[in-house]
């Protein structure tokens, strides 16, 4: 297999055809971040400080993988990322069905043998085995050492075919939840809707807009993921993306909306059988109403009936996503450094931090639960 490096956003936007054809052929699941419609407006309006590190792998001239990557400089260092993080719930190269260990290895060979490009490469939050395999395969072979890295766990829910079945099953408070979903109608006049087209999804995205922004007045975040969510230069990402997402299929915004306007609006991803909530905004003016939590609950019935495998309700495991039947998954994510003696001063830093890590969670496991300071209706 041969690998090619792409380092142009011109090379980007000429590569994306062959890209999309890849994505069709490539492993299952969630591909809405590895795909050019979610990179390529993330490179021109979040990712333009970085240098575009994106590795082409083609075995006797068929594309067979890809790794959008790119470096950015963090404290004097040149670190690898994926491209679209922090944005992204999950990272992942994209490899065709029947390639993917030996596309995956090829890539971590490159990497190693090139590793003069960067001091520091950070996978985080990847679902995919055949990445780990690669990483084992690269520092197993003398090219790269590695510092494992604790993501926060992804929440699932695996979908019946009925809507029945989920109701009357897994679901903590349904009843509580039906009864309030009769009231928001009755009360409010309310109507439950899914835009899938472009037009329709890019007219409710300022809402979602609009709703999000009022909840991070009336609560606050403090992530830095969090806060780039709330930045001009997402809104002008998010602007751009929703259209290409809905003409690719890839999204679908959730509204209920009543007589006085939008109460809840919701952005979730679409692929591969798979519906992932990614982000939401709701009136949180009159918490009692639960509005945010109803949406999750009509989309989820969306789902079933649209003839979906899944709901994820992405990462992290707030309490409301059990009450919903979710059930937590873990992701693996790493870092990696060169064989030099900068590499191995920045493992042994890396390794340290690991460890003091490890180290808190436990502690924090064995300490009694705290009270809970999220928002009334966090969904």
């Amino acid at each position: 297999m041969q690998v090619e490096l792409v380092e142009t956003f011109e090379g980007l936007v000429e590569l994306a055809p062959a890209w999309s054809e890849l994505l069709q052929h490539a492993q299952g699941g969630l591909d809405v971040f590895r795909s050019p419609e979610w990179v390529l407006p993330w490179w021109r309006h979040i990712g333009g400080d970085s240098r575009i590190h994106c590795l082409v792998v083609r075995e006797e001239g068929r594309l067979a993988g890809l790794a959008p990557l790119a470096v950015a400089r963090e404290g004097g260092a040149a670190v690898l990322r994926f491209m679209g993080d922090p944005l992204n719930d999950y990272n992942g190269f994209v490899l065709r069905r029947g390639c993917e260990a030996p596309a995956a290895r090829a890539i971590f060979r490159h990497l190693a043998g090139n590793a003069a490009a960067w001091d520091r490469i950070e996978f985080d939050c990847i679902l995919q085995p055949e990445v780990a395999v690669g990483i084992a395969d690269a520092a197993g072979a003398g090219g790269l050492t590695s510092v494992p890295l604790t993501p926060p766990p992804t929440v699932l829910l695996p979908l019946p075919r009925e809507w029945d079945t989920y109701r009357t099953g897994p679901v903590t408070g349904r009843r509580t939840l039906e009864r309030k979903e009769r009231k928001l109608r009755r009360e409010a006049e309310t109507e439950f809707r899914v835009c899938r087209d472009p037009v329709s999804a890019a007219a409710v995205v300022p809402e979602l807009e609009r709703l999000r922004l009022a909840n991070w007045r009336a609560f606050g975040f403090a992530a830095s993921r969090d806060a780039l969510l709330f930045g001009e230069s997402f809104s002008a990402f998010l602007k751009e993306a929703s259209p290409l997402l809905a003409e690719a299929g890839r999204l679908r915004v959730g509204v209920i909306e009543g007589r006085d306007g939008v109460l809840a609006a919701g952005l979730y991803l679409a692929g591969d059988g798979v519906l992932m909530k990614y982000m939401q905004g709701w009136d949180h003016t009159d918490p009692a109403s639960s509005v945010g939590l109803i949406l999750d609950w009509l989309m989820i019935r969306h789902a079933i009936e649209d003839g979906l495998e899944w709901f994820d309700f992405g990462r992290g495991d707030e309490a409301y996503k059990f009450r919903l039947g979710g059930r937590a998954h873990d992701l693996v994510g790493y870092q990696l450094f060169p064989t030099s003696l900068r590499g191995r001063l920045g493992w042994t830093r890396a390794a340290a931090l690991h460890s003091a890590r490890l180290l808190k969670r436990r502690l924090a496991r064995s300490a009694p639960d705290p009270v809970s300071r999220s928002a009334p209706d966090a969904a």
